[in-house]
């Protein structure tokens, strides 16, 4: 999922609860410790805050040493204003990254200009699409991130960039990094994670690590983009449910700023709540696209996810989140009926009505993924993550990686554990049901998965097929508690009303319910009959802290 701005502009201008588009923090527009992934050291280099930025002084700011990314500092650039940067030969892409400083300040990339005059981005879109490079506190744009005439390859020469805001915002301190190799082609790479674990989690630093090594197998190694550095390291319980998108931004902006980098920060929660949705629907979430995966501290470095139990759409989440990230968009959307802006994506008009149908169903960036489905990337989206910056690259072919642009930090003395461990995914038992299969789906554009399916189930046995599955304690937990969910969506009559939450009290009682199982009881029962809440005990929470975090606060 990727969180759609939240921005409010007037001048025309907005995703995904599995998607995203956002911004920033206040420590991290300063202008030290921005991770480069080069040989620098981390440091941005040069700048200057005038319309010219990082260029007609006596120093080229891509002096020295060619690195495979190196940031510099256009300093404070003022809102409103067109600013020129220089872009290297041998580019394989850029990415800004801009900062206002203030927590609730809204700040957007109004136009992106190429050398040659054709604006990349217009009126804080791509042309074509509209999605805002848009939002709060801090915003990112990049090149390139479509196929139009101009964005690729990456145009050597002067670049202009104008922010624009809502609010009495006068500037914002904006970095470019520049993703090169010595002969302008890609030569592979190494990607780095830092994993930040909540004690709530439910999933334990093995089962993650086995995470990560799935993704790279499945989806990255093909790339060249190789397993570097896993770091783990704690989280507050203040994590163990994020219930906003406030907390989300505040979460991602705890990134310690002297992490190394590039790297991508993995917050791995409890679960999401309040206006995030239920915790039974929103899997992963990226904070926008692109993100900040060059620079910590920001409230677009990093990603989090509440895990499923099963190894490979953990995996996939993950990878779909990250191509977020570096800049990718979802292959067609739903409602909006909107596509990418690459020309080899298969577009799909269905994508509500009949998923499976469309051509662009096996893509990573499709907004569904269901279990068992082959994902890849196409060519056009394998140029946009070479040319982004969450990676170290190699320079040259045989070449070492870069070493990271600041110091690996140690992972702590002691494993990092949850507090309460949850189950991982059953073994495969025979052929799942078409429904099972949607149920356990990782669904990255629409926040209410049980309202889409409780929209397409009418029958006494749809309801039946839908209570099997809540009770088969051999299905997945996700899929059990989405189950349940839509029966209560579907619960209209006074006596459906009261059989759904009979059914939701004996789930809480049944030993072989999970997390996600008991939180949607507790919610069925809250909204069908609040008056059984009163009598949850020992035997119905059980020991989660996730779990009765969610009883006693998520009203």
């Amino acid at each position: 999922m990727h969180h759609r701005s939240q921005a409010r502009f007037g001048l025309g201008c907005s995703i995904l609860v599995v998607a995203l588009l956002a911004c920033g923090d206040d420590a991290a527009s300063s202008s030290g410790g921005a991770g480069t992934g080069g040989t620098s050291g981390g440091q941005p280099q040069g700048g200057g805050g005038s319309s010219t930025a990082g260029a007609g002084g006596a120093t080229d700011p891509w002096a020295g040493p060619l690195e495979s990314l190196k940031g510099i500092d256009l300093g404070e650039v003022a809102v409103g204003e067109d600013v020129l940067f220089p872009v290297p030969d041998r580019t394989l892409g850029f990415t800004t990254l801009s900062e206002t400083g203030l927590a609730s300040a809204e700040v957007g990339v109004l136009l992106l200009r190429t050398p040659s005059g054709t604006n990349v981005i217009d009126n804080f879109v791509i042309p074509g699409h509209s999605s805002l490079f848009a939002g709060i506190s801090a915003c990112a744009a990049a090149d390139p991130l479509s196929d139009l005439p101009g964005a690729y390859p990456t145009q050597e020469g002067m670049w202009a960039l104008r922010l624009e805001s809502d609010v009495s915002v006068e500037s914002a301190r904006t970095h470019v990094y520049a993703r090169r190799t010595n002969d302008g082609a890609f030569h592979g790479g190494v990607l780095d994670f830092h994993v930040y674990v909540s004690p709530g989690s439910g999933q334990s630093q093995a089962y993650l690590a086995g995470v990560l090594t799935a993704a790279f197998t499945s989806y990255f190694e093909p790339l060249g983009i190789t397993q570097g550095a896993v770091n783990f390291g704690p989280l507050s319980s203040d994590y163990d449910t994020v219930s906003s998108y406030a907390e989300y931004r505040e979460l991602l902006a705890s990134s310690p700023t002297w992490a190394s980098a590039p790297a991508i920060n993995l917050f791995v929660v409890g679960g999401f709540a309040g206006d995030i949705v239920g915790i039974g629907q929103v899997l992963g979430m990226a904070p926008s696209i692109p993100a900040s995966p060059m620079r910590h501290g920001t409230s677009l470095s990093g990603l989090a996810l509440a895990p499923t139990g099963d190894v490979a759409l953990d995996a996939a989440i993950i990878t779909h989140e990250i191509g977020h990230i570096a800049g990718l968009f979802h292959t067609s959307e739903g409602e909006s009926g909107e596509h990418d802006p690459l020309g080899d994506t298969p577009e799909c008009q269905t994508v509500d009505s009949d998923p499976t149908s469309c051509a662009d169903f096996t893509n990573m960036m499709f907004p569904l993924a269901f279990p068992g489905t082959p994902l890849a990337f196409s060519p056009s989206q394998i140029t946009v993550l070479r040319g982004s910056a969450f990676y170290r690259g190699i320079l040259e072919e045989g070449g070492e990686p870069s070493p990271p642009g600041l110091p690996v930090h140690s992972p702590p003395e002691r494993p990092v554990e949850p507090t309460y461990l949850l189950p991982t995914s059953p073994a495969p038992r025979g052929v799942e049901t078409a429904l099972e299969r949607a149920l356990r789906a990782h669904w990255c554009a629409r926040s209410d998965v049980e309202a889409w399916t409780a929209a397409r189930l009418r029958t006494a046995e749809d309801r039946r097929a839908l209570r099997a599955i809540a009770f088969d304690t051999g299905a997945l937990d996700l899929a059990r508690a989405r189950a349940l969910g839509v029966l209560v969506r579907l619960a209209g009559r006074e006596r459906e009303r009261d059989e759904v939450a009979s059914w939701a009290a004996e789930l809480l009682r049944q030993p072989g319910s999970g997390r996600r199982v008991r939180v949607t009881a507790i919610r069925a029962l809250r909204a069908l009959r609040p008056s059984a809440l009163s009598g949850l005990g020992e035997a119905e929470l059980g020991p989660d802290p996730v779990v009765r975090e969610l009883n006693g606060t998520d009203r």
